[in-house]
């Protein structure tokens, strides 16, 4: 599920802010290397935008409240702050 999210994130980027690697300049039309590819992925796992209030309810839970929320029982730190890590870097 994760992983999911994260590629979906990437593809979304790709489309809205892409770096500088993957614009493509030909006849002096600048379009987004594999545009099609990244569109087709979006039609099939939809981009959800997170509201500012969604994320401050993620920022401000704690871990125990965390472990006990997704029942996944023995979770490390790690675990904890990578997923809080991802919702902060879709805030940017």
């Amino acid at each position: 599920m994760i992983k999911r999210e994260m590629v979906t994130m990437l593809h979304h980027d790709a489309i809205v802010a892409p770096s500088d690697n993957q614009i493509v300049v030909k006849r002096g039309t600048s379009f987004v290397h594999n545009q099609t590819q990244h569109l087709d992925y979006l039609g099939k796992f939809q981009y959800d935008d997170v509201s500012e209030e969604e994320m401050k309810a993620v920022l401000t839970i704690t871990f125990v409240d965390f472990v006990q929320l997704m029942k996944w029982g023995i979770v490390s730190c790690f675990v904890f702050g990578f997923i809080r890590l991802i919702y902060c870097w879709r805030r940017r």
